[in-house]
C-alpha cells in the first residue's frame, strides 16, 4: 500500500527523482545545481536519488554540494531497491529527471513514462530516439534548463498532463519484454 511505503521510506510528499548508479556521466553535479536554482523558486519539492555508488569520489562532490547549496534535507540518497518498489517511486515523483550525459537504450525514462511520470531528460546520445516527443529537453551543461523544466512540470498541469499522455503512447512502442531483460542489465549497472 503506497501510505505505508512511503511512512516506510520516510519520503517527502513531493518530489523529483532520477534513478542510476552515482558516477560522473550522470551528471548529478549539474542535477544538483539545478534543485537548487528551482528550490528558489519553489521550496516545497524534494529530490530522490536512486541507485548505487559508482567508482571514484563521485559521491563525495555531489555531497559537497549539496551541503554548498543547504540541501542536506531535501536531497535522500536511496541505494538499490526492488522494481516494484521503484515503480511506486515513479507513480509518486512528480517528474522523472534523467541529466545523463550518456546513455545507451535508457530504460528508466521509459519505465518512468509508463508509469504515468513525467519525463525531463538531457538531450544527449539515444535519449530524443528512444524517449520521441514525450519528454521535455535540456542540455546537460545547463542547469538552468532543467529548474525551468522542474518549474514548468510543477506548475503548469496541462503540459505535465501532455508529456504523460505522450509518455505513455511512447513507451508502448518498447515491448515491455525486452526492458526487463535490459532492465536487468542496466539497473544493476
Amino acid at each position: 500500500d503506497m501510505s505505508e511505503f512511503i511512512k516506510k521510506t520516510e519520503l517527502p510528499e513531493k518530489f523529483f527523482l532520477t534513478v542510476g548508479t552515482i558516477e560522473p556521466r550522470k551528471n548529478y553535479q549539474s542535477l544538483i545545481q539545478a534543485f537548487a536554482m528551482f528550490r528558489e523558486k519553489n521550496k516545497d519539492y524534494h529530490l530522490v536519488i536512486v541507485g548505487k555508488e559508482g567508482w571514484g569520489s563521485e559521491k563525495t562532490a555531489i555531497e559537497e554540494l549539496i551541503r554548498q547549496n543547504y540541501l542536506q534535507k531535501f536531497v535522500h540518497f536511496i541505494g538499490y531497491i526492488t522494481t516494484k518498489n521503484l515503480v511506486k517511486l515513479y507513480n509518486l515523483a512528480e517528474a522523472f529527471i534523467f541529466p545523463s550525459y550518456y546513455e545507451g537504450f535508457g530504460m528508466p525514462p521509459l519505465e518512468a513514462m509508463q508509469c504515468g511520470c513525467p519525463v525531463i531528460s538531457s538531450f544527449t546520445s539515444s535519449m530524443p530516439e528512444v524517449l520521441g516527443e514525450a519528454a521535455i529537453y535540456c542540455n546537460p551543461e545547463l542547469p538552468a534548463e532543467f529548474a525551468n523544466a522542474m518549474y514548468e512540470i510543477s506548475t503548469d498541469n496541462q503540459k505535465k498532463l501532455d508529456i504523460i499522455n505522450k509518455g505513455r503512447i511512447q513507451s508502448k512502442k518498447f515491448s515491455w519484454k525486452n526492458s526487463a531483460e535490459i532492465l536487468k542489465s542496466t539497473y544493476h549497472g
